[in-house]
């Protein structure tokens, strides 16, 4: 709606009208002198308007920018609880993960970008959710799975990804890990394979993974991982992506 040419009463000028309004700026002209303003703000507290389409529409747009600032103080507050957090956080030696998938698990992780730890077999605790409880905004978590008829050994792995800024593995009591919404490296079928067992030295290779599907892991072997896909990775922009992954990763571990 164009207002210009409206007449507007201001509380300390008296009666004047809109001469032009360039983004957020608005010029009005009074009996004795033409002033400019901040638009539509100034409505807020020095304007009034007697039309009252005119006025429903200034009001719109008062709504509007109150929302987005409102939005932008928000995630303002959060960067800064984020940044307060991370200085005082302390890393725990196996604080990230790796998880056992299938192909159905993978599909299910590509469509909702999050993943399960399972839930306990036996004990006290059976059937329920496993808590990640070693798992906090610094983590890792790899994705790995075995080929259709092969073995243990042949393990390979798909991608890894970070946990989202403000998950806490303590409270996470349904046992589903989000990824990160920018923190995400899917391994594609082209690269050259990294198999999962050989980050392991001859006398830990255990080639055998158990019933869980999920593991705790040291930082040092996801960071070697990380430094392989950098140097495995063909494209320039795929090496970039990855490498800002590393360093993130890095920081977040105190590396």
């Amino acid at each position: 709606m164009n207002i210009v040419g409206k007449e507007v009463t201001h509380v300390k000028y008296g009666l004047g009208t809109i001469l032009e309004i360039n983004e957020n700026k608005m010029q009005v002209d009074f009996e004795s002198d033409t002033k400019t303003f901040i638009y539509p703000e100034s409505f807020e507290k020095f304007f009034s308007i007697e039309d009252k389409r005119a006025k429903k529409y200034i009001d719109g747009k008062l709504i509007e920018i109150n929302r987005l600032k409102s939005i932008e103080q928000e995630q303002k507050e959060k960067e800064e609880k984020f940044r307060m957090f991370k200085s005082k956080f302390k890393v725990k030696v196996n604080s990230q993960a790796v998880f056992e998938m299938n192909h159905s698990d993978w599909k299910s992780f590509l469509d909702t970008w999050s993943i399960s730890t399972g839930i306990h077999l036996s004990g006290n605790n059976k059937g329920k959710p496993r808590i990640p409880k070693n798992l906090n905004m610094n983590s890792a978590c790899l994705l790995t799975m075995k080929p259709e008829g092969s073995t243990e050994k042949d393990r390979i792995i798909l991608g890894v990804f970070m946990t989202p800024n403000e998950f806490i593995g303590e409270n996470c009591t349904t046992g589903i890990v989000p990824a990160h919404e920018k923190y995400r490296i899917i391994w594609e079928s082209e690269h050259e394979e990294l198999l999962f067992w050989d980050y392991f030295s001859d006398d830990a290779k255990l080639n055998k993974w158990g019933s869980s599907n999920m593991k705790y892991i040291s930082i040092t072997l996801i960071k070697k991982i990380l430094e392989d896909m950098i140097s495995s990775a063909s494209e320039i922009s795929e090496k970039e992506i990855i490498l800002d992954f590393y360093q993130y990763f890095c920081q977040m571990n105190h590396l």
